[in-house]
């Protein structure tokens, strides 16, 4: 929830900051960070395209990435000693990738396809033993999810940015001496974002609060309050940029405004 912060509250002179409170920060920062680490994660792990090709000479592996490095290697046929099934954990599961042996390196050499599961690779595995038997047999395998990758990826950072920049702060100042009541809205992390309204102190005609009421998948009701200053011709500009009070918080934004402006006629 948003936090009314009184600066200064003088005969002559008022002055209200609006900020996040500490919880509405580790919400938005929080969530905000886990969309775009979730987004990076899709983007480096399902945002590939593989190629496994084994002819009468040797056996090429090509892989290209959306984000990360890339990776390509090639045995002589002739080496090929064995093939396994290497089953690993990472941060989106559990994954299996087909490794490559030849007989003058400790070291395998992966296969990975992002769209097969253990089954399909354990069948993959099973065809290119079967492939390396025959004499002059062959194999062309790919795989390409950078499609999926890049939408499934650009969906969570997206939602991880747009919870970043939702994070608003405001001013509300007030002087009887210019006779002014300027209002000044922006979101914190995006530039030139800034709204600012100024208007005379004679043409409010008062101070609204309304409430936003939204129901849960449970039959929840839960609300939030905005606070609006109510003009000629009952037109109403929002201290905020959307409903993102409490009842509590509300209440006290509105009763500090009023009572700065008590005792004045606001005419009719």
């Amino acid at each position: 929830v948003m936090i009314p912060v009184v600066q200064c509250m003088e005969p002559e002179r008022l002055l209200i900051q609006i900020r996040p409170s500490v919880g509405l920060w580790l919400i938005y920062v929080g969530f905000g960070l886990l969309f775009v680490l979730a987004g990076l994660v899709c983007l480096y792990f399902l945002g590939t395209a593989s190629q496994l090709k084994i002819d009468a000479r040797e056996i090429c592996y090509e892989q290209k990435r959306l984000i990360g490095p890339s990776a390509n290697w090639s045995i002589p046929r002739k080496e090929f000693v064995s093939a396994r099934l290497i089953e690993e954990s990472n941060a989106i599961g559990r994954i299996y990738r087909v490794a490559l042996f030849d007989h003058t390196s400790k070291t395998s050499f992966l296969a990975k396809f992002s769209d097969m599961g253990g089954d399909e690779k354990r069948a993959l595995l099973a065809e290119i033993e079967s492939v390396i038997g025959a004499e002059n047999g062959t194999l062309w395998r790919t795989s390409d999810t950078r499609l999926a990758g890049a939408l499934l990826g650009a969906v969570c950072i997206g939602g991880g940015i747009w919870c970043l920049l939702a994070i608003q702060v405001g001013v509300v100042r007030a002087s009887r001496t210019t006779r002014l009541v300027q209002l000044h809205r922006r979101r914190l992390l995006l530039p030139g974002s800034g709204d600012s309204r100024s208007f005379g102190l004679d043409e409010i005609r008062g101070i609204r609060r309304s409430k936003s009421r939204a129901t849960t998948h449970s039959g929840i009701e839960v609300g939030s309050y905005q606070v609006s200053r109510v003009g000629k011709g009952n037109k109403q500009i929002p201290v905020a940029l959307g409903a993102i009070f409490t009842e509590k918080r509300s209440r006290l934004l509105l009763e500090t405004i009023e009572s700065w402006l008590d005792g004045k006629d606001f005419g009719s």
